[in-house]
């Protein structure tokens, strides 16, 4: 796996700087094709909901990468083991949106329950009307669009659950290694956190065009109003990568001369710098590697959202949180 940005392949900073801006080599191939099926069933032996929910999410391979017959078995258990996940977990609501994304991803799978039993747990998450938002843009059923967007906007916050999951399928992996089949190399604690972040990446939605031409399109006035309070709801998410994309989307809502602006870039500013404030450990050896990994990890435990982590690391590096008055963003960070 090559070297991407981590807006494109990461959620955001946080396993950029665990990863130096890079995923792991190997991350998932660390877990062989060939023994996908028996690590799948060996999670799937285990009740609870972070085993069942780690075996989906091993489950969740490229079709083209296995014969068709094991794709259909896998694209069938990782709608099984989810589903079972989110019932042995029924309050909690990492593991709806685990099937929820999941299910999204695999043809023929009722999204539109999905959804609905996301909202059942998570009721005040504007990210549950997602799959519907999509779905009426490509319908072109503005109605739909409109009320989706007006309940996006009345919900007070837009959760991804993205380290939540890392955390669980870490522990899921990490908690009984006698549970998986061997042969299967130890792995270290950055290898584990590694395979953890590419596995949680797969839950990651962002439909930021869809989003964008919704809000941006010509429409009724109330649905500018809508637009511009779920872009400051997104600008508090659990993932910097929802964060600064609410970021944009608001500074295209307003009037690039009003007071309103001038504060939104201020805003943004600061969020910016303290992304590209994030200590990147790159090049440091095995020892120090698994040191950091298992602070990250401890850090992901404490804090359910990327930028809290992200700020707790500035803190713990006594980097100032907020930018020196000459900083200015780098056109790849900031900007409208």
């Amino acid at each position: 796996m090559s070297c991407r940005s981590p807006s494109l392949l990461l959620p955001g900073l946080l396993a950029a700087a665990l990863l130096g801006g890079c995923a792991a080599p190997g991350a998932r191939s660390s877990l062989p094709q060939a023994s996908v099926a028996r690590e799948v069933e060996a999670l799937a032996a285990q009740s609870d909901s972070a085993s069942l929910a780690t075996g989906a999410l091993l489950a969740n391979v490229p079709a083209e990468s296995v014969d068709a017959s094991t794709a259909q078995w896998l694209a069938q258990r990782k709608l099984e083991l989810a589903a079972h996940a989110s019932l042995a977990a029924p309050a909690n609501p990492i593991y709806a949106w685990i099937y929820l994304q999941l299910c999204r991803q695999t043809s023929g799978c009722d999204v539109g329950q999905g959804a609905r039993s996301l909202r059942e747990v998570d009721a005040d998450n504007a990210a549950g009307w997602l799959t519907d938002l999509v779905e009426a843009q490509h319908r072109g059923d503005a109605s739909a669009l409109e009320l989706t967007l007006q309940r996006m906007a009345a919900a007070t916050r837009f959760d991804e659950y993205w380290v939540p999951v890392a955390v669980s399928v870490d522990a899921a992996l990490s908690g009984d290694s006698t549970a998986l089949p061997r042969p299967r190399p130890q792995q270290s604690a950055f290898e584990l956190l590694a395979t953890s972040i590419a596995l949680a990446n797969a839950t990651i939605y962002p439909p930021f065009r869809e989003l964008f031409d919704a809000c941006t399109q010509p429409a009724p006035a109330p649905r500018h109003a809508y637009c511009l309070r779920l872009a400051r709801t997104m600008e508090r998410a659990d993932t910097v990568l929802i964060q600064g994309f609410g970021f944009r989307l608001e500074r295209g809502l307003l009037a690039p001369d009003s007071d309103e602006a001038a504060d939104a870039a201020r805003r943004q500013r600061v969020f910016e710098w303290r992304r590209s404030q994030t200590p990147n450990d790159q090049g440091r050896g095995s020892w120090s590697m698994n040191r950091l990994a298992r602070h990250r990890l401890a850090l992901m435990q404490q804090y359910s959202h990327e930028d809290d982590v992200m700020i707790a690391l500035l803190k713990e590096r006594r980097i100032a949180l907020e930018p020196p008055a000459s900083w200015a963003a780098p056109p790849s960070l900031g900007g409208r």
